[in-house]
């Protein structure tokens, strides 16, 4: 049993299924307020990350930035867009996880987003929303790198490239800002943590089965040479397809045409071999009941 199992066990109450589509609900949710409220921010002003807050009392603003829309309300394209492409990789992790891992998943990015809050300080550069669902996009293209879906219900593209767009807008922002590669890096520990070790040992795996492979290429044999020599004339099975080879009792090869003229090759008609075994398969007479019966036949002897 793994420790995520024990973990499970334990305290599986946490576990809540669909945790994805209630917090991209939440999203949705409050960037509509936001529009009816003609984008006063008010809603993300109660909700967003701050530290000097979170320690004045505020505590539910380490879990309530996570509602915080990731796109502007005068983006309704995008807007539909992403909540429709994170409930498909909710459902994806949830699939293959669970409820429980899922959860745990996202409350190790929570923690971490909460980790760089307190340790570097967010800017209005890096979304740490946006930060948690890219997580999520890393996590669903590690186990379906090949998945294809269609973008905007059109371009047709692997779930991979996805993943690597989005890794290169995170590495764009990291080589702009040293601060905001910190956050970057610490926000997405839950990754690194749960798929690094994991990676490690994949690549381990590659390089000895690469290893193997140059092995087993380096010990075939090539294609000039044979397998089978003929002692008296030379001749090998590139000469001749069809050519039979029979070995001697003297361990000699000798092909079909030459073994009539050495009397040394073994003959296919001959039987030596069921003799063989038919003697090896009778049992020897016990030594013992041998000595009884001289000694049964030097008593009658005796008597008489």
């Amino acid at each position: 049993m793994t420790f995520i199992d024990r973990l499970e066990r334990r305290f599986g109450w946490i576990a809540v299924p669909g945790v994805v589509k209630i917090i991209v609900a939440f999203q949705a949710l409050i960037w509509l307020l936001n529009i009816f409220r003609e984008n006063d921010l008010a809603f993300h002003l109660l909700l967003f990350l701050d530290k000097d807050l979170i320690l004045s009392g505020q505590v539910w603003r380490v879990i309530s930035f996570i509602l915080i829309p990731p796109v502007a309300a005068n983006q309704p394209i995008f807007m539909l867009f992403a909540v429709i492409f994170t409930i498909f990789l909710g459902n994806m992790l949830e699939q293959i996880w669970g409820s429980f891992r899922l959860t745990l998943y996202l409350l190790g990015g929570i923690i971490g987003v909460v980790i760089a809050e307190f340790a570097i300080g967010f800017s209005n550069n890096v979304n740490p929303t946006y930060l948690i669902i890219e997580s999520i996009l890393f996590a669903c293209a590690v186990y379906n790198p090949n998945y294809t879906i269609h973008l905007f219900g059109i371009i047709p593209i692997r779930l991979f490239w996805i993943a690597l767009f989005g890794s290169a807008l995170l590495f764009i922002d990291a080589v702009q800002s040293l601060t905001a590669a910190g956050l970057i890096l610490i926000s997405l520990l839950n990754f690194f943590v749960v798929f690094v070790p994991g990676m490690k040992k994949t690549i381990q795996v590659k390089a000895q089965v690469a290893s193997r492979r140059n092995q087993f290429e380096k010990a075939k044999m090539s294609q000039n040479e044979t397998l089978h020599l003929c002692a008296s004339c030379g001749k090998t099975e590139q000469d001749d397809d069809e050519l039979i080879f029979r070995v001697s009792a003297s361990g000699e090869e000798y092909c079909e045409e030459c073994r009539g003229m050495d009397s040394r090759v073994v003959n296919n008609e001959v039987s030596e071999t069921p003799r063989i075994y038919e003697r090896a398969s009778k049992k020897p007479r016990p030594a013992q009941r041998k000595k009884n019966k001289e000694r049964w036949s030097y008593d009658q002897e005796n008597s008489e």
